[in-house]
């Protein structure tokens, strides 16, 4: 009786050397494109020193330029890493010089509906420590230079938090103090005479205590200051006013007397 074929057994060498031979095959007959000029490839590293790199455009203009029409750039960062950060090398080779200043730039979360935007520096001078400059929060606050700093608008120097050189149009602002003027009413509050006032305007040209027009022009005025120091001025005139309303009654009362003692001295017989 004939022997029936039966299918060959393969080894686990022979199927590995088989393997081998065939992506040596595949490789020489489709080999792995080479870089293309001016890239280097040093294993984990990949980069560029010459020209413009172009994605999504074919005549970059800058190092980097990306062209697209949804979504140009998307950075994703885990909770431990800024965003991205930008730097400055006096040297320019890319080495933590001194001295060197850097931005850093995040966003950043504590749930999905708590986060914000932030601008942060830091250098040399601080250790790498980093400082919040710039803080938008999910529900629209801006928060600026609370951790020191000032702020202007229309100045390049501003002396204190926030320099406004123009006019500032508002419907109302609110001005805390933590002085007011109602010490005026005090029963040992020294009220000057009229006649002490009167000499002050006539050899200072102001109020007592009211900074003078050139003093304004030249220093400016504290509003929350200005308003407690009109106040108090306001709050004189009421106590000259409740002396003068006194003194008018004792006059009035003075009057009827005299007027009474006038009738009854005409009242009498001839």
């Amino acid at each position: 009786m004939q022997q029936q074929n039966r299918p060959r057994l393969i080894s686990s060498a022979r199927l590995a050397v088989i393997s081998l031979a065939v992506v040596a095959l595949m490789l020489f007959i489709c080999p792995v494109p080479a870089l293309a000029q001016g890239w280097t490839d040093m294993g984990t590293l990949i980069y560029y020193n010459t020209g413009n790199v172009g994605i999504g455009t074919a005549n970059p203009a800058r190092l980097l330029h990306v062209r697209g029409s949804n979504g140009v750039f998307r950075l994703d960062r885990n909770a431990s890493a800024p965003g991205f950060m930008i730097h400055r090398f006096p040297d320019g080779d890319g080495t933590y010089a001194t001295p060197w200043k850097g931005f850093a730039v995040t966003v950043d979360a504590t749930g999905p509906s708590n986060g914000f935007f932030l601008i942060s520096d830091y250098g040399q001078s601080t250790g790498g420590a980093m400082t919040e400059r710039l803080k938008i929060a999910h529900d629209g606050s801006v928060l600026m230079a609370y951790n020191g700093g000032k702020v202007g608008i229309g100045t390049t120097s501003p002396a204190t938090e926030l320099a406004v050189n123009g006019t500032v149009t508002a419907k109302e602002v609110v001005v805390t103090s933590t002085g007011w003027s109602d010490f005026v009413f005090a029963p040992d509050y020294p009220l000057r005479p009229l006649e002490a006032v009167e000499q002050h305007i006539a050899t200072r040209g102001t109020l007592p205590g009211i900074p003078s027009e050139q003093e304004v022009r030249r220093e400016g005025v504290a509003v929350g200051e200005m308003q407690a120091k009109l106040l108090e001025k306001i709050e004189e005139l009421t106590l000259y006013a409740i002396q003068l309303n006194k003194e008018n009654e004792r006059l009035k009362q003075q009057n009827n007397a005299f007027e009474r003692r006038l009738q009854a001295l005409e009242q009498r017989p001839q």
